[in-house]
């Protein structure tokens, strides 16, 4: 019986001591919002090209995936009716200097006659009248000859700029008319990308700014080249250009995002997640550790209001005092009143972290 009645020496009351791992909370002024704004990688120049003559397509020189220079001939048309057109115009300029030397020695010999008293004046201008109407003709057939020079010259579709064909419309032996697209061009080099921004973030960016942007994970920087100056009606953002990076190894029509952090004024505390637990009526609580004696604590609840979650860790506000100590994790072991060992003391956080939102569609 005397021994039912044995006092626990202090080595077991210290054995079923409860443990708990504690937290010590560092006030902030606020925290941060990293917004996300999608957009499209876009190569500087991308253009669908074509002959500005109608015709037949005799050859095709590229296909799509294949890298051109500038001036490159792409494509040609067929050209036999404009050859012929300009033998044909050879032809005439050819007759036409012909009747102007013959025109220019009968009215050497009339002029010479003329002096003579054995010529009239009358066939004399008419010799003269002549003469202007073949330089006319000549005038005319070398500005016939040069259209036709241009038009061949134009039959071949040269490459406006280097780049990459993206797409072919046509086949050879296709009948085209003026302007319609034969290849797709897009440029090579730098790449840019247009992002929709709303108004209030798009205040604070500029031209020649460096920005943070994200390309399959990974972030690069880039400069902006222009801030639209209307609003789209249709998503109500304005729309920012920027300039990649040189080396960038992006597609045309890539999916891209611009990383801008948005400040929120508000007071509170970064919180591990594993330290909140569900209070009355709704609430949200987290457990104090108040100093009772010289090595131990007493649980106290506190009810927080949860201002913006991060991951595993919280933005809290509400009945909490800067360097207060709190339960950081097993709260379900805990009960308000309970006495507790500190057994570990995690570094404060500095609520440097920024929380992610995406926004828009590209």
């Amino acid at each position: 019986m005397s021994s039912l009645l044995r006092q626990p020496n202090a080595a077991e009351v210290e054995k079923h001591r409860l443990h708990a791992a504690g937290q010590v909370l560092q006030e902030q002024a606020s925290y941060n919002i990293e917004r996300r704004f999608a957009g499209r990688v876009a190569a500087s120049q991308d253009a669908d090209v074509g002959f500005e003559l109608a015709g037949r397509v005799s050859q095709l020189l590229v296909n799509d995936g294949d890298r051109v220079q500038a001036g490159q001939v792409l494509a040609k048309l067929d050209t036999e009716l404009l050859v012929a057109e300009r033998a044909q115009l050879l032809a005439q300029l050819d007759d036409t200097k012909a009747r102007q030397l013959l025109n220019s020695a009968n009215i050497k010999r009339h002029q010479s006659l003329q002096a003579s008293g054995f010529a009239s004046q009358q066939r004399l201008d008419e010799l003269e009248t002549e003469q202007k109407t073949l330089t006319a003709s000549l005038d005319a057939l070398r500005a016939n000859l040069d259209s036709v020079d241009s038009r061949l010259r134009k039959a071949n579709l040269k490459a406006p700029y280097s780049g990459v064909v993206a797409r072919r419309f046509v086949d050879q032996g296709m009948v085209v008319n003026a302007g319609s697209p034969v290849l797709r061009l897009q440029e090579s080099g730098a790449m840019e990308a247009a992002i929709g921004v709303p108004v209030t973030f798009a205040l604070n960016l500029s031209a020649g700014q460096l920005v943070p942007l994200s390309l399959r994970g990974k972030t690069l920087e880039a400069r902006i080249i222009t801030v639209g100056s209307d609003v789209s009606p249709v998503t109500n953002t304005v729309n920012v250009r920027l300039l990649l990076p040189q080396n960038t190894l992006a597609f045309n029509g890539d999916l891209i995002q611009l990383i801008m952090t948005e400040p929120v004024q508000k007071t509170g505390f970064w919180i591990a997640a594993d330290a909140i637990t569900d209070g009355v009526r709704g609430r949200w609580t987290v457990y104090v550790l108040v100093k009772d004696t010289d090595d131990m604590y007493r649980v106290e609840a506190r009810d927080i209001q949860i201002e913006h979650t991060l991951g595993d860790r919280m933005f809290a506000s509400g009945a909490l005092s800067d360097g207060e100590l709190i339960v950081a994790n097993g709260v379900h072991r805990v009960v308000p009143g309970q006495q507790v060992h500190l057994s570990l003391m995690p570094a404060a956080d500095d609520g440097s972290a920024t929380s992610v939102v995406s926004e828009g569609q590209p």
